[in-house]
């Protein structure tokens, strides 16, 4: 995605147009930029059939440009949790999903109790260069270079600015950031970086840092 394209992003901090199916909502302000809103129903097979009471896909289109980031909800079957996933397909800083985020939860509220939400998987922190430049920083204050335990860096990425930050959007839903689940984790220099290209320039992130499957876990206040 184009620098330009995350400024159109960032500029839908109020919702404009949304196309669910044949569905159209009304929009909150007069149009403002010509990104549309996209919703798609996943049909639930297998497993996820079992456990899932529904899912759905929430992404920007242009023409037949799609953002490179996007937003899968689902509710469980039973306790009806829901669970956020970020899938992105290349860097983008957490800031601008979490603001792209925020603008489409009063759409997310139509189909979701938002006031369940209890899980938002966001995969590498090292698809994040604003996230992975927090994390090191203060990891490399705290505790250097080393492995620490679970709990420690659990501790330091509650206390993080854009942790804070996702605090500050869900709380009107009774919810808060509980704890942070990473598996595998692991120091990680920044010459044995793999993610999506291949070809991505890492010339502006730190020489090292965390990785690991990240998930945010939430709870209620």
């Amino acid at each position: 995605m184009k620098p330009h394209q995350s400024l159109v992003l960032i500029c839908l901090l109020f919702l404009i147009s949304c196309d669910k199916k044949s569905e159209n909502i009304t929009p909150i302000q007069p149009p403002i930029s010509e990104w549309k809103l996209t919703i798609t129903d996943e049909e639930l097979v297998g497993f996820t059939k079992e456990i899932k009471t529904k899912a759905k896909w929430y992404y920007w289109v242009k023409d037949k440009d799609t953002t490179n980031f996007k937003f899968r909800l689902s509710e469980s079957k039973g306790d009806s949790l829901v669970q956020i996933v970020l899938e992105v397909k290349s860097p983008t800083d957490f800031k601008i999903c979490l603001d792209s985020l925020n603008a489409i939860f009063p759409v997310i509220e139509k189909d979701f109790k938002l006031d369940k939400l209890n899980d938002f998987f966001i995969d590498q922190t090292i698809y994040y260069p604003d996230f992975t430049k927090e994390i090191t920083s203060e990891y490399e204050t705290q505790f250097g270079r080393k492995n620490v335990s679970h709990g420690k860096i659990n501790s330091l990425m509650m206390e993080l600015p854009l942790t804070e930050k996702l605090n500050s959007i869900i709380s009107k839903y009774n919810v808060k950031v509980s704890a942070f689940s990473i598996e595998k984790f692991g120091i990680i220099d920044k010459t044995n970086f793999r993610i999506y290209p291949e070809n991505y320039d890492f010339s502006d992130y730190p020489d090292f840092s965390i990785g690991g499957f990240t998930d945010i876990l939430i709870k209620e206040k």
